[in-house]
This record gives structure tokens, C-alpha cells and sequence, in this order.
């Protein structure tokens, strides 16, 4: 069966990037064929890749992306997200078994920054309450731009570049039972090195975990978690004080099966941002991080 689909981004102009992200085809957008029965479903256009289909639902779940989604400090791209120009075939289920294969440009290749791309995949079995799930990506040619102050001086700042080649690995673990509980931890493996341009040979490395319990009861659930980033690594040295975490509570109700009302309190603190622009060097330049914040939000969902 052919298939096909054009999805806006999010459009209310309170948003303040809702012009740029909220445009036809701003998310999953493709054409392909689907049949469950055989081949599974092979899509072409803009896509999740199967490492951040993982890392999106439901590592990042209650508002822990800050930290586990696009939050961490490694250098080049640990994964994408919504990739366009990419091929994705899902398998249909065998036995408990399934898994999903991907191949893309990055989203910097698709604007002509750099020439990157990206290659992964994800495997899921089902065995009684459990679901266990593996993934790998591996994103090659990613520029970085970065600026510093020359040392001994204040007047000028010096600009430079390096390509990076990242690898990631991703474990999971679900379980639902009976009595109304539920759980999720994830945990990644990260690593990055500069291939070419400044600091060659450069190693990164930065790990991270999520993890989450939930209980439904009627028609209300409650849902607690906490997200790290682990201390970054600069060929082999621990950079102190860049890890980050979030802790979140968020409390649910269904109003009916397609629209929730919920209560969410988090508490996000981010480490320092700053890292050596080369190994072992004193003179540093600072990646971008979001701010530390506490939140309490109220909100709607519905789908439709």
C-alpha cells in the first residue's frame, strides 16, 4: 500500500520560532509503501531516526529533554532527531522481534554548512511485561565552528573549525504490570572524534541515563523522573562540573482517550559549559547549554 503524509510544525505565533518551525512539512513528512504482513513499512522524506524515536518516547518523558534530549556537552552530533533526505525501513514484528534501519544527511548537510550524514538503527523485543530495546547511530562529518579570545589578549577573538565523527549507543528497558505500574530506564553511550581541522585526534566522551516510574488508577496517572548527563571527557581527562540532571513529577488526567490534562514540576540544573579548544590546554571557549531553571506548568493535549 502507498502511504504518505505532510505535518506542520507547531504554528501558535506565542512561539517565538513558530514562523521558522512551523511551516508544511516542518515534521514527519515522506512517501512510501507500508504492508505489515510482509516487508513492514519503508518511508523516504523527513523522518525520526530509529536512535531518537528511543531517546524522544519515552526517555524524555516528563519534560527531561533539557537534559536527555538535546541537552550534554560532547562535541559534533551525538544523533539526530527529524531528519530530512532519509531512507527508513521499519520491520514488521517477528516472534517479539522487530527493528528499524536508517541511512540520511544531517540537518546541517541539508542547509549546506557541512557535509554530514548519518547511519543507525534500533532493535525491540517483546517478552512478557518487558520490552527491551537496543540502538546505534553514527553521525560522520559534522562541522563545529568555535571562537576564543587569544591568550594574553582582549581585543580579538580567533575562529576556527573541526569536523567531528560521533557514535551512540542506547539500552532500554520497559515494563508494565498489572497493578497499574510502570517503568522505563535508557541509558547512552557516547563518544566523538575530530577527524579533521583543529586539535585532530581529539577523543570525547559523555554518557547518559533516564529513567522514570509510573502508576495509573482510573483515569489518572502519576509519573516521576530523573535524567543525568555525565561528566564530560577530553581525552581521557573528566572536565569537573559539566554534568547535568532533572528531576520531574507530572500528574495526569484523561479527560477522554484523546485529550489529558496535566500538572508538571521540574527542577533542570545544568553544569558549566565550558571546555579546552585543545586537549590539555588552558584556553577554553564555551559550547552551547540552556540555563538551570525550576518550572511548574499547567497544560492541554489533544489529539485529533
Amino acid at each position: 500500500m502507498f502511504i504518505w503524509q505532510i505535518e506542520s510544525g507547531y504554528v501558535d505565533p506565542s512561539y517565538k520560532n513558530h514562523e521558522a518551525s512551523g511551516g508544511l512539512g516542518e515534521r514527519d513528512t515522506f512517501v512510501g509503501f507500508e504492508d505489515w504482513d510482509s516487508f513492514g513499512q519503508i518511508r523516504l522524506g523527513r523522518v525520526l531516526t530509529p536512535m531518537y524515536e528511543i531517546v524522544d518516547w519515552p526517555g524524555a518523558n516528563p519534560g527531561m529533554g533539557d537534559v536527555w534530549d538535546w541537552g550534554g556537552l560532547i562535541g559534533g552530533a551525538k544523533f539526530q532527531d527529524r531528519s530530512s533526505n532519509t531512507v527508513r525501513w521499519d520491520s514488521p514484528e517477528w516472534g517479539g522481534l522487530s527493528m528499524d534501519l536508517g541511512y540520511g544527511r544531517t540537518k546541517a548537510a541539508a542547509v549546506g554548512s557541512d557535509q554530514g550524514w548519518w547511519q543507525g538503527g534500533a532493535a525491540h523485543y517483546k517478552v512478557g511485561p518487558f520490552l527491551v530495546s537496543g540502538a546505534y547511530e553514527l553521525n560522520r562529518n559534522t562541522k563545529e565552528t568555535l571562537s576564543y579570545e587569544k591568550p594574553g589578549t582582549t581585543d580579538r577573538k580567533i575562529s576556527n573549525s573541526r569536523i567531528w565523527d560521533n557514535n551512540t549507543y542506547l539500552a532500554s528497558l520497559q515494563g508494565w504490570f498489572d497493578n497499574g505500574i510502570s517503568f522505563f530506564t535508557q541509558y547512552r553511550w557516547q563518544d566523538a572524534l575530530v577527524t579533521s581541522g583543529i586539535d585532530v585526534g581529539r577523543k570525547e566522551k559523555q554518557n547518559a541515563l533516564s529513567s522514570a516510574i509510573m502508576y495509573d488508577i482510573a483515569d489518572w496517572q502519576f509519573k516521576l523522573g530523573y535524567a543525568k548527563n555525565e561528566e564530560l571527557h577530553v581525552n581521557g581527562k573528566m572536565l569537573d562540573g559539566t554534568d547535568d540532571d532533572v528531576i520531574s513529577f507530572q500528574a495526569m488526567y484523561y479527560v477522554d482517550p484523546t485529550a489529558v490534562l496535566y500538572f508538571r514540576a521540574r527542577d533542570v540544573r545544568m553544569g558549566d559549559n565550558k571546555v579546552p579548544v585543545r586537549g590539555g590546554q588552558d584556553v577554553a571557549y564555551r559550547r552551547w547549554k540552556s540555563d538551570s531553571f525550576n518550572e511548574v506548568s499547567v497544560g492541554v493535549e489533544y489529539v485529533f
